[in-house]
C-alpha cells in the first residue's frame, strides 16, 4: 500500500513539473511600438512576462522582409532564453562575448524559420550596410552575421 502511495506522489510531483514547463513555455510574448526606441527591436522581459520592443518607424524603413527577419530574431532570443542564460552563465567567458555569441544563434534561429527571400535580404543588409563594422559592443559585424544567416539558410550564392 505505501508503494503505491510513493508512485502516485512521485507522479504527480512528475506531472505538475510538466505542466508548469508547458505554462512557461506558452506564456505569449507581447510586441509593444515604442516609436522612439534607439535600436529597432529589444527582446527582453518586463513585470508582465516576455516582451519585444520594436520601433515601427525603423522596421518600416527596412522593409517587410528585414522586417519578417528582425521578428523572428527577436522570438529566437525568447525561444532560446538568451537573458536566463545570462544570468547563469559562468565567468569563463566575457559578457560581451557572450551577448555576440547569442546574437548568433538568434540570427541562425531566424534564417531557419522565415522565408529564404527575408534571409537573403536581411543577410545583404547586414553585409551591405554594417559591413566589417560593429552597431555596438555586444553585436557581431555586419559581415559575421551575414555569413550565419546565409549558412543557417542555406544560401551559397
Amino acid at each position: 500500500m505505501w508503494q503505491c502511495i510513493s508512485c502516485n506522489i512521485r507522479l504527480a510531483v512528475s506531472l505538475f513539473f510538466l505542466l508548469t514547463a508547458s505554462i512557461v513555455t506558452a506564456q505569449q510574448i507581447r510586441e509593444v511600438p515604442v516609436p522612439n526606441l534607439r535600436d529597432v527591436s529589444i527582446a527582453t522581459f518586463d513585470r508582465y512576462g516576455p516582451v519585444i520592443y520594436y520601433n515601427p518607424k525603423a522596421l518600416k524603413k527596412l522593409g517587410p522582409q528585414v522586417a519578417e527577419f528582425v521578428r523572428a530574431h527577436e522570438y529566437a532570443h525568447h525561444a532560446m532564453k538568451h537573458m536566463q542564460r545570462e544570468k547563469q552563465s559562468n565567468q569563463d567567458i566575457s559578457m560581451t562575448e557572450l551577448r555576440r555569441s547569442f546574437e548568433l544563434e538568434a540570427d541562425c534561429y531566424a534564417a531557419k524559420k522565415v522565408s529564404r527571400e527575408s534571409a537573403l535580404a536581411a543577410a545583404d543588409d547586414f553585409s551591405k550596410i554594417v559591413g566589417s563594422k560593429r552597431v555596438d559592443s555586444v553585436h557581431p559585424t555586419g559581415k559575421e552575421r551575414s555569413a550565419m544567416i546565409r549558412q543557417c539558410a542555406g544560401i551559397t550564392s
